[in-house]
């Protein structure tokens, strides 16, 4: 009979607890990324979405590059930043009497507490404590930042005041104020309390910001960038049409073309010229293989003109008369072949 009242007084207790902790205490007010939340009574792991509610003995998750903030219904505001998981162990809404006791088992967390609690905290009217496995940090209305770490606990106050102490030396307590922070390496000994430094208030701040904001910052100078892209490439394309040579394309049309190729009627200074141009003209220099008549001064002709006219310069090998360098056929060969 007594064992039957005994099982029966457990279910009921096992019971209540689950109602109590069914209970919501708040929401998921922002997540982003793989945020897990899982009833530590019912064992059964999910991914948490936007609105859904938060109950005392939920664990919560945060993966990597993961963010999630929880709003609870007393006004305080947690923020995790990537890879943390807590623990919402207690959390009894009562005012300043109020008893809420988030355990930190790793990673880092933003804590901003709208509850005002009774400055002496000796007194134990009310509380916020954040537990980790080796330190508890508690306040009394406060903006702070909380972590641990390769099995360092710390605790950052960016407003308001509150106390730490370590688990093995619970009588040792420390306060803190606004721009000071403690840091625990073992339970044994009492925290340390050192100025906080700006650039480890900066870096919490990011690790437990938003994500969405974190993305956004980038994005905008990647837009910044894309007119001057193209500006810089319209410059180039400009300046590659203005270093382009007119003869270097080729001209089918007479002119005056110096250096390059020359495929067509007109005077042709320097460079080689290949190609039989159809009409007269003079060419100054190179070697020109043409079946035109007119007179060269210059270089060497391969393949002379086959109309008349007169060549002075290099070698001729054709008719003509020549004056200067070395002929090949020597002197006056004759009259112009026709």
């Amino acid at each position: 009979m007594r064992k039957r009242l005994l099982i029966i007084i457990i279910c009921l207790s096992l019971i209540s607890a689950v109602s109590a902790s069914a209970k919501s205490v708040g929401v998921f007010t922002k997540i982003s990324g793989t945020v897990e939340i899982q009833n530590l009574y019912e064992g059964e792991s999910r991914q948490a979405k936007m609105g859904e509610d938060v109950n005392v003995s939920d664990a919560i998750y945060a993966h990597d590059n993961a963010r999630a903030e929880v709003t609870f219904h007393d006004g305080n505001v947690i923020r995790l930043a990537s890879e943390t998981r807590i623990e919402i162990r207690e959390y009894a809404m009562r005012g300043s009497e109020s008893s809420e006791v988030i355990n930190l088992l790793r990673g880092k967390l933003r804590n901003i507490v709208k509850v005002v609690f009774d400055s002496d905290f000796q007194k134990k009217k009310g509380k916020y404590e954040i537990h980790t496995p080796i330190a508890i940090c508690g306040v009394r209305g406060t903006d702070f930042f909380a972590y641990h770490e390769q099995k360092v606990s710390g605790a950052v106050f960016v407003e308001g005041k509150g106390y730490a102490y370590s688990r093995d030396v619970p009588n040792e307590v420390v306060t803190l104020t606004a721009g000071q922070q403690m840091t625990a390496r073992t339970g044994r000994e009492a925290p340390k309390v050192a100025p906080a430094r700006s650039k480890d208030i900066e870096r919490f701040k990011k690790a437990t910001r938003s994500r969405a904001k974190i993305d956004r910052e980038p994005q905008k100078v990647k837009e910044s960038q894309k007119p001057a892209a193209k500006v810089t490439n319209q410059k180039q394309d400009r300046k590659s049409d203005q270093g382009v040579a007119p003869g270097s394309r080729g001209d089918k049309s007479g002119g005056s073309s110096s250096g390059g190729g020359n495929s067509g009627g007109g005077s042709s200074s320097g460079g080689s010229s290949s190609g039989g141009g159809q009409g007269g003209g003079s060419s100054s220099g190179g070697s020109s293989s043409g079946s035109s008549g007119g007179s060269n001064s210059g270089g060497g002709n391969s393949g002379g003109g086959q109309g008349g006219g007169s060549s002075s310069g290099g070698g001729n090998s054709g008719g003509g008369s020549s004056s200067g360098g070395g002929n090949s056929g020597g002197g006056n060969s004759g009259g112009s072949k026709k």
